[in-house]
């Protein structure tokens, strides 16, 4: 190539025979097809692009073209955590592994601003298979873990502190925002009014100080658990059609990219108990993992993850793993690997009990 790689191909003067040459050029990689085809996102090709790129991702990226991406990220170990690097990390330090099967399509947006499609998938940067970040699990669990912090029945001042002082523990400092919603939440629940929240959120910050988790001299604080990225080997389209409130008819279709129902996925998390007191490391560790593996059942399985949540998109199947789960375990004397077959809540934290105590000093 001699020029840059949109002036070497340049689509201002594309016919449809071109389009329909380049959708079929597998001599180019699908990606930078996908570029080129986005520029003709404003001319009357657009449709025509579009219907190629959704060819392109049904005929040479799902599955093969990104199990060839997915393995090179294996060969290169930057695909998956590895449970034996628990081995560098304190007692009571843990990593999570939950395998799951879609049962709704899983949405998401992606970052890039230039694509042929209104609502592409989000991929990963390099090697362009769907992804949901690290960022978006995180931000996901944590929804999850807000949403049960004030239980249904009677709670008491304490209890609630306790509560959301473990989110504290767990996700790090809470932003402004979830902050004051916190307060006023608590508020309303223990005294019938909001009037009070500020009230709250000073008694709160004397709470966090006094458990350790805040101080004068330092900003913010982080979390002990570690997110990370995961891969699907597939893209399918949704469309969702908008209707007109007078005539009750669909106006304009909206092609979305999604990881289809079906598909495989994993959601790792890994915990490290710093600042925790040496003798309970192994009481934070258990009672931590137990609540974790809650919030993460109930955010698969129940509340969904990614885009239209509340549509129903973004959920797994509760009972099927397409392969086992695992916990990885740090104890005194080495790391050991419990095997989880389910997500059933009370079988799986029972099974663990057992190995948290090896953490005990």
């Amino acid at each position: 190539m001699k020029r840059e790689f949109h002036a070497e191909y340049e689509m201002r003067q594309a016919t449809a025979e071109g389009v329909n040459r380049l959708a079929q050029n597998t001599s180019m990689v699908a990606h930078a097809r996908g570029l080129l085809l986005a520029s003709l996102r404003d001319t009357r090709y657009h449709e025509m692009a579009r219907s190629a790129w959704q060819s392109i991702g049904e005929r040479e990226l799902s599955p093969r073209g990104f199990d060839s991406a997915l393995q090179t990220m294996r060969d290169l170990g930057v695909r998956e955590p590895d449970g034996g690097a628990l081995a560098a990390m304190p007692a009571g330090s843990w990593l999570l592994s939950l395998p799951f099967r879609l049962r709704k399509p899983y949405i998401s947006r992606d970052d890039a601003e230039f694509h042929v499609l209104d609502n592409p998938i989000r991929k990963e940067k390099v090697f362009q298979v769907p992804t949901v970040a690290a960022s978006s699990w995180k931000g996901s669990l944590h929804a999850t873990a807000l949403r049960w912090l004030v239980p249904r029945q009677a709670a008491d001042h304490g209890g609630l502190f306790r509560r959301r002082a473990r989110l504290v523990r767990l996700f790090g400092s809470e932003e402004k925002s979830a902050a004051t919603f916190l307060d006023s939440l608590i508020a309303g629940r223990l005294y019938g009014t909001t009037k009070r929240a500020a009230e709250i959120g000073e008694e709160f910050t004397a709470h966090l100080k006094k458990e350790g988790y805040l101080q004068d001299n330092v900003e913010g604080r982080r979390g002990r658990l570690e997110f990370f990225s995961s891969f699907f080997n597939a893209v399918g389209y949704e469309v969702i059609n908008p209707h007109a409130r007078d005539r009750k008819v669909g106006r304009n279709p909206i092609l979305f990219e999604c990881v289809p129902r079906g598909t495989a996925g994993r959601f790792d998390l890994a915990y490290v108990p710093f600042g925790a007191e040496r003798a309970a490391v192994a009481q934070q560790a258990a009672s931590d993992f137990d609540q974790c593996f809650r919030y993460a059942i109930v955010m698969l399985t129940a509340e969904g993850f990614g885009a239209k949540t509340s549509s129903g998109f973004g959920v797994a199947d509760r009972n099927f793993l397409p392969t086992p789960g695992s916990l990885h375990l740090r104890q005194r004397t080495g790391v050991v690997k419990i095997e989880i077959a389910s997500f059933d809540v009370k079988t799986a934290v029972d099974s663990a009990k057992l190995a948290f105590a090896g953490v005990e000093p």
